[in-house]
């Protein structure tokens, strides 16, 4: 429903938005309005993607969430779905295909966000 949300929104990413945020960023900063709906394509390398800077969105030290009262954090290791559910978004959207991160990427996020 990208037309109903972008009602109420300057800027609707329809897909996985982090190069088509970076383009929207670059053109905001030379005065040129976005597009108000962008298609943006699947990412197909997962492993292109830095990893995500927590410090720059939150104070890290605020960070509440723990399971067995030890401190966690969320990470994406793979996007996307091999199974074609009738009831799921990503198959209405064509956006089902699974991609996966290496595991050499994903361990080197995990040693990024202990050492931190």
């Amino acid at each position: 429903m990208p037309e109903l949300v972008s009602q109420d929104f300057d800027v609707v990413i329809r897909g996985e938005g982090e190069y088509v945020f970076h383009d929207i960023i670059e053109k905001v900063k030379k005065g040129i309005k976005p597009d108000n709906i962008i298609e943006a394509d699947a990412i197909e390398n997962l492993d292109e993607l830095p990893f995500p800077d927590y410090d720059y969105f939150c104070n890290m030290s605020k960070y509440t969430r723990r399971i067995d009262n030890l401190p966690v954090i969320c990470l994406d290791s793979s996007r996307g779905c091999n199974f074609c559910c009738r009831f799921c978004n990503s198959t209405v959207n064509k956006r089902g295909h699974w991609r996966a991160r290496s595991p050499e990427s994903v361990i080197e996020e995990v040693r990024w966000h202990y050492n931190h």
